[in-house]
C-alpha cells in the first residue's frame, strides 16, 4: 500500500526532536568534584593558643581557597580528582605549606588528620652572637643577646644556622639543629655544644664554620620543601638576623 507523502516530514521532525532532547540531557549532567576539609589552631609567638582562629586563608594548587572560621575549621570545594598542595597565609604569620594531598571527586570530603597549630612570626631580635671553644672538653659555647628582654612567662626562642660561606642565611645553609633554644633572660647561652654536631652534618676538621642566629616563635611550623629538600622555618624574624660569626672547626 502506498504511504501518503505527508507522513515523511512528520517522521523527520520526530527524529530531530528526539536528538534535541538527548543533547539537553547530556548538557545537564554535572561535573563531579571533591573537597578538602581541615582544622587549625592559631597561637601567638610565645606558643599560647588564641581564642579566635579565623582569617587564615588556605589555598590549594589551582587557586581554590577557603578561610578558617573562629573555631579554625576550613573547607575547599570544587576540586577535581588529583593531588594538591596547600598554602596557609595570614598577616603576621609565616606562610605554611602542606604537600601531596590526594582528593577523590565525590560527596565525601578529604579530611586532613589532626590539627595544625600555626604560630605568629617572631618579633625577637638576636645580637652579640659569639662562639668560643672550651679547651677542657673541646666543646663550643654560643652566646647572644635576646631582645625584647624575655622573662619566665614570655620566653623567647632563637635558631642557629651553620654554613660554609659568609653569605649563608636561613634560606641557604649547611645545617640547623633540630631544636630551637629558649631563653628567659636577655643573655642567651648554649654550652657543651659538641664537635660531632658539625662532623655529622657535612663539616670537616680545619674547616671554617659560619654561624648566624634569628629569633623564632615557640611554634616553629617547620616543613620540608619537596623541590629543594631544604627545611623551611616560616616563623623566624628574617628582618633582624644576628651578626655573622665564624670559627675554625677543631
Amino acid at each position: 500500500m502506498k504511504i501518503p507523502s505527508i507522513v515523511f516530514p512528520l517522521i523527520g521532525l520526530l527524529i530531530v526532536c528526539q536528538g534535541c532532547k538527548k543533547d539537553k540531557e547530556d548538557d545537564s549532567v554535572p561535573v563531579q568534584t571533591g573537597k578538602i576539609a581541615g582544622s587549625l589552631k592559631l597561637t601567638d609567638e610565645f606558643g599560647i593558643e588564641l581564642t579566635n582562629h579565623s582569617g587564615m586563608v588556605v589555598t590549594a594548587t589551582g587557586g581554590q581557597s577557603g578561610i578558617t572560621t573562629a573555631t579554625g575549621n576550613y573547607e575547599l570545594s570544587n576540586l577535581q580528582s588529583g593531588t594538591y598542595n596547600l598554602e596557609y597565609q595570614k598577616a603576621g604569620y609565616g606562610t605554611f605549606k602542606r604537600f601531596t594531598i590526594q582528593v577523590v571527586a565525590g560527596s565525601i570530603a578529604t579530611t586532613l588528620n589532626g590539627v595544625d597549630f600555626l604560630g605568629q612570626k617572631s618579633s625577637t631580635e638576636i645580637s652579640g652572637l659569639s662562639v668560643v671553644l672550651n679547651p677542657a672538653d673541646s666543646t663550643y659555647s654560643i652566646g647572644c643577646t635576646v631582645s625584647p628582654t624575655p622573662d619566665a612567662v614570655n620566653q623567647r626562642a632563637f635558631r642557629l644556622f651553620f654554613g660554609k660561606t659568609a653569605t649563608m642565611n636561613y634560606l641557604d645553609y649547611q645545617f640547623t639543629p633540630s631544636n630551637t633554644w629558649v631563653s628567659s633572660t636577655a643573655n642567651g647561652q648554649i654550652t657543651g655544644y659538641a664537635r660531632s654536631q658539625f662532623y655529622n652534618n657535612g663539616f670537616s676538621p680545619g674547616e671554617t664554620v659560619y654561624v648566624i642566629a634569628y629569633g623564632e616563635s615557640i611554634r616553629t611550623n617547620t616543613y620540608t620543601d619537596p623541590v629543594t629538600n631544604t627545611k623551611v622555618f616560616p616563623n623566624i624574624n628574617s628582618n633582624a638576623p644576628s651578626n655573622m660569626v665564624s670559627f675554625v672547626l677543631q
